[in-house]
């Protein structure tokens, strides 16, 4: 919304936004053991060495997926105002007769 007035504009605007995020949860993602058994005859008796030829002693997994049901509102408002005012880092003619040039004139070398 924009309304004019004079020199002034003021603006304003307001954003909603609601939102459904469907997210897996939990630990859906298999756990490998990888450690000794020697109740398997082709163990290797080394962790590292049995993960490298896939031989595990056990594995876990979660029996069905947890879904996430995610819900959220963004809300946004702004108020904008815009004037015609002008703003100089100079000197106004008369400050400049009255003040900078007599002053300038006094540390000017003759």
């Amino acid at each position: 919304m924009t309304k004019v007035a004079s020199n002034h504009t003021i603006k304003s605007g307001f954003y909603w936004q609601r939102s459904h995020k469907q997210q897996q949860t939990g630990a859906w993602r298999p756990t490998y053991n990888f450690g000794n058994s020697t109740a398997n005859p082709i163990d290797s008796t080394f962790g590292y060495a049995n993960a490298a030829l896939g031989i595990f002693t056990q594995v876990s997994q979660a029996s069905h997926y947890v879904e996430g049901n995610w819900r959220y509102n963004q809300i946004e408002a702004y108020v904008q105002e815009n004037t015609k005012a002008t703003f100089s880092h100079g000197v106004c003619p008369d400050c400049y007769s009255k003040v900078v040039k007599p002053e300038l004139e006094r540390i000017r070398p003759q």
